[in-house]
């Protein structure tokens, strides 16, 4: 248990998080139920757990990535200013790999990642494309675009 002093003898006590707790709160981050397994295992652990978890609990997952989808995803990857991974000494994740987080989530086809590839006026969403498309696709699909 986590204890917040007040005053002298006052104290408020917080409990940590139960695995029940979590295991509700990943519900909502929960992979698409027309998702296919890729390399044998869920979209989604292609990412490391940690790495994961941090996304989960970033700002920009909860307010910019809940509930988007394929076409809503193309107007965050507009908005993308760098790529990266996690940055700074407690390894926050960037803003990109939120949304590769999202896209392992959604699972879209190959159609529409290779229009995100093909297209020439974002170079971010093309990145975002070609590092989906390399975590998730067949070497004969990689080497075919």
């Amino acid at each position: 248990m986590y204890c917040l002093r007040l005053k002298s003898n006052e104290s408020l006590f917080f409990p940590q998080r139960t695995r029940d707790e979590y295991l509700i709160m990943s519900g909502l981050n929960a992979t698409s139920a027309s998702a296919e397994s890729v390399h044998g295992t869920n979209p989604q652990f292609l990412i490391e757990k940690i790495t994961r978890l941090k996304i989960y609990e970033t700002g920009y997952w909860k307010q910019h990535c809940f509930g988007l989808n394929e076409e809503t995803l193309l107007e965050k990857a507009v908005d993308l200013k760098y790529i990266g991974g996690t940055y700074g000494p407690l390894a926050q994740p960037t803003n990109f790999i939120c949304l590769v987080q999202k896209l392992l989530q959604l699972q879209p086809e190959m159609d529409i990642v290779k229009e995100y590839i093909e297209q020439t006026d974002f170079k971010y969403l093309t990145a975002l494309g070609v590092f989906y498309l390399r975590m998730v696709g067949k070497s004969a699909d990689i080497f075919s675009i």
